[in-house]
């Protein structure tokens, strides 16, 4: 059988429910969906004594042919910008204050879009390496 359950599509911004990449025909069987997913990451990083300074960029973007036929095809596009500065305090503790803005774009299902609306994360983060 196929294994349809692990997916969790959603925690990548992908909200349609159920989880992009299958359906249950009328007669009750699992069928793979169309789904194309493309996503990168950018990370440009400069080091600044004992701090380094990542700026970052990412987008995920996924288009749902949700059915054969079926005209409510799903589409979203996220994106993802931050800042995070790792400053070694010691050789092996790290403190490292970030702050991420997720825009979650609009989900597009068929002609209806809806704005998914916007997240910031900003905290500070303390490491020991052994």
């Amino acid at each position: 059988g196929d294994n349809m359950s692990n997916q969790e599509i959603h925690s990548f911004g992908f909200y349609h429910d159920p989880y992009a990449g299958w359906y249950t025909d009328a007669a009750g069987n699992l069928k793979v969906v169309d789904t194309d997913t493309t996503a990168y990451w950018i990370d440009l990083a400069y080091k600044v004594g004992t701090a380094t300074i990542h700026l970052i960029y990412g987008s995920h973007e996924t288009e749902c042919d949700w059915a054969p036929g079926d005209a409510d095809d799903v589409t979203q596009e996220t994106t993802m910008y931050g800042i995070s500065i790792p400053i070694a305090v010691a050789k092996t503790f790290l403190i490292t204050p970030e702050y991420m803005v997720y825009d979650m774009g609009d989900l597009e299902v068929g002609s209806t879009s809806t704005d998914m609306g916007e997240y910031t994360i900003a905290g500070v983060q303390f490491q020991i390496v052994f």
